[in-house]
């Protein structure tokens, strides 16, 4: 069971510990008796034009009802706010209001396609062990996202370079996996050299080169955090951590959607954060 939070209100979500709903508010058979405590659920802001602000992940705790002396019912409740996230389209025209949804239900009836079609080294991936595994699997990650072409280098020729290395139409991406926190420090030379070779216009694998001297250039820092940030610019190169989380939302939303090469080539700009 999830919860699903949907406000126009000012000062929600964030820095708010406490608020309330009338009971009116109770939609897609939500109701009273289903209320509970330390419910998993998603708190979505809209503004005055209905344009969503900002979506969270957290949980409503302390839930008690009000009833004031003309009768009327509100719920009081507290909120606890864990990270930002990309607003699911399935909740995209939610209107404001406390809806409930059934995981359960839902992955056996809804025709989106999310977590009953993904792979099952993507477990591994989320709760990773073995820094080995997760560098493989990330491998195999990217080759589902439908780039064909992934190169990683031999762990012989492996140190001060990248895991691996692959271009779609003008995106061009050296990319890292790491599941040390302390990365930023650790790396940073490492990311130097991985600059200086997305500089010099030409990536080469044996005897073939790949040519990137027009495209968009990005290390990707691939870790299993929820932080999704640019790390910093060094000319024309960007450097930004990928949770691993946002490649695998990146693959359901291919199964979702009809998403050409321009517009994938865009959701792999956003990632780099060229856009």
């Amino acid at each position: 069971m999830k919860y699903i939070m949907v406000t126009k209100f000012d000062n929600h979500w964030i820095n708010l510990q406490n608020t309330k709903y009338k009971t009116g508010m109770l939609k897609n058979g939500m109701n009273e008796e289903k209320l509970r405590d330390n419910t998993d659920t998603i708190f979505i802001k809209r503004d005055k034009n209905n344009r969503i602000v900002s979506t969270l992940e957290g949980k409503v705790s302390d839930i008690c009802i009000i009833q004031n002396n003309m009768g009327e019912k509100s719920i009081s409740f507290s909120v606890k706010l864990d990270n930002k996230i990309d607003c699911p389209d399935r909740y995209l025209d939610y209107g404001p209001g406390w809806y409930l949804e059934n995981v359960e239900n839902y992955h056996n009836v809804s025709n989106e396609p999310e977590k009953i079609f993904d792979p099952a080294f993507f477990d591994v991936l989320i709760r990773p062990n073995d820094w080995k595994e997760f560098e493989k699997y990330i491998y195999y990650l990217i080759r589902c996202l439908g780039i064909h072409i992934v190169h990683k280098f031999a762990p012989q020729d492996q140190r001060g370079k990248a895991d691996g290395f692959f271009r779609f139409k003008n995106v061009a991406v050296l990319y890292d996996c790491t599941l040390d926190t302390d990365f930023r420090n650790r790396k940073e030379e490492q990311i130097k050299n991985f600059c200086n070779r997305l500089r010099e216009g030409i990536i080469t694998f044996g005897q073939e080169l790949q040519d990137i001297h027009n495209c968009y250039k990005s290390v990707w820092i691939i870790t299993n955090s929820q932080n999704h940030s640019l790390i910093q610019r060094r000319d024309e190169i960007t450097i930004v951590e990928v949770p691993v989380k946002k490649i695998i939302d990146l693959y359901r939303n291919r199964l979702n959607r009809n998403l050409d090469e321009g517009a994938f080539e865009g959701e792999l700009r956003k990632l780099s954060m060229f856009q």
